[in-house]
């Protein structure tokens, strides 16, 4: 009975050490990619989207290509970019966020930004976790504050919401 415990004591252990070691080989090759100021806009009511920004850094000597991100927050999370054709902001699906080695990517309302899908209503202050996949295979989890919308001076929100657009068809 004692050395089937202290068997199953060194099996528990082999495994417990491998596991930790996979956890910081994938913490590693992870860490080349690093997310600040991530935040998302607050909805207005009736809203069946919201926007998210922030500023993907890559410090790393491959270039990294994030190809997935989802939250419980919402039904699905898609990479959006927008471009102006004659006066009408366009927007067009993006496949992927593309962070060349050494450099970073801003997500802005005027560019490429991420859409959440129908979430759940959000309100200033609260927090969001957004997990992203790279094409490698690598995850990192993100928490994104929900901020207030830009109010005019007579303090009154943009009429419609703060995230209009047409898509643009492919």
């Amino acid at each position: 009975m004692m050395r089937s415990r202290t068997s199953a004591r060194r099996v528990l252990a082999a495994a417990a050490s491998a596991a930790v070691s996979l956890l910081g080989l994938a913490a590693a090759a992870s860490a080349d990619v690093t997310v600040e100021s991530a935040w998302i806009a607050e909805m207005p009511p009736g809203a069946t989207t919201a926007a998210g920004f922030a500023t993907f850094v890559n410090t790393g000597a491959e270039d990294v290509a994030i190809v997935a991100a989802d939250s419980a927050c919402c039904e699905r999370i898609e990479f959006h970019e927008m471009q102006m054709a004659d006066g009408v902001a366009r927007m067009r699906p993006r496949p992927a966020l593309e962070i060349p080695a050494g450099e970073s990517l801003s997500l802005a309302a005027t560019g490429t930004h991420l859409m959440l899908i129908r979430p759940q209503p959000l309100q200033a202050g609260e927090r969001v976790t957004i997990r992203f996949a790279s094409e490698s295979g690598q995850e990192l989890a993100v928490e994104f504050e929900v901020r207030a919308r830009k109010r005019d001076a007579a303090g009154a929100a943009p009429p419609g919401g703060a995230h209009h657009h047409h898509h643009a068809q492919e």
